[in-house]
């Protein structure tokens, strides 16, 4: 089951593509905001930093873009134990609840709150 129902992530080229793309009326690219020429790519780093968090968190919340607001980002950390060490991210809060949450970005297209036990978060 995927994490987000209306996304495909696809390692291949737009000229294979096209083709099944053009021939699957739900299929369709993403663009970036007033770029309709090229689609989104994501890069690899990117891509396996986002599916390392959302896979080692036992609960995460998804953002689009225009979702995110100033006042949910806070400060910098970097991750130093468990299963995202070495990760750097925002520190988010998320009203109502007490458990800190690192954002992991897809730039442009989705980001991710992971929970993140306080004991393995240091102040960048």
């Amino acid at each position: 089951m995927p994490f987000i129902t209306d996304l495909l992530f696809v390692r291949s080229t737009k000229a294979d593509l096209d083709p099944q793309v053009a021939a699957t009326p739900t299929l369709q690219y993403r663009y970036a905001k007033g770029a309709q020429a090229k689609p989104i790519t994501v890069r690899d780093d990117h891509m396996n930093t986002f599916v390392t968090a959302v896979t080692n968190a036992p609960d995460t919340k998804y953002y689009l873009p225009g979702e995110l607001s100033p006042s949910m980002i806070g400060r910098r950390i970097l991750i130093v134990g468990g299963p995202l060490e070495g990760y750097t991210g925002t520190l988010l809060s998320i009203r109502g609840t007490r458990t800190p949450r690192l954002l992991v970005d897809l730039p442009g297209i989705l980001t991710a709150a992971v929970e993140v036990s306080p004991e393995y978060i240091q102040l960048a």
